[in-house]
């Protein structure tokens, strides 16, 4: 990954962006010289433990993002992918709030997020043909 980072952080126009679900520390001894975009993907921590096994847990992303910004990352956040479900407008108004006090002032004008809702019929119809019926308990 460094390898490629590197090539970002060389190059005179081009920049680097990734999303990821993962806080991954060796990234902190790199130094992006704000070539690197960064886009943490969030969602209620409920839904993630049920649809993101084995990925850093919410809060430790949310506690993350001070600490790239930092070390000269650029960071944006995902809220990704938003499902509806009963009660999602809710849980993503509380996930909102409980970001604020986590996010230093300083930084909270520069930190630009995407929402992507991806649920359709046609994603329902591969849940139920794959037998991911715990996407579908959702809903």
């Amino acid at each position: 990954m460094l390898k490629i980072f590197n090539f970002f952080k060389e190059h005179p126009r081009a920049k680097a962006t990734f999303a990821t679900k993962y806080v991954n520390p060796k990234l902190l001894n790199f130094n992006p010289d704000g070539k690197i975009r960064i886009r943490f993907s969030l969602m209620p921590a409920r839904i993630s433990a049920i649809l993101e096994p084995k990925t850093s847990p919410i809060i430790q992303r949310v506690k993350a993002l001070n600490i790239f910004i930092e070390a000269c990352y650029e960071v944006h956040l995902n809220f990704a992918p938003i499902i509806a479900y009963e009660g999602w407008l809710i849980e993503y108004e509380k996930l909102f709030e409980d970001l604020d006090p986590y996010i230093n002032n300083q930084y909270k004008p520069f930190i630009k997020a995407e929402y992507i809702f991806t649920y359709n019929d046609k994603q329902h119809e591969r849940n139920i043909a794959e037998n991911r019926l715990e996407n579908e308990a959702l809903i």
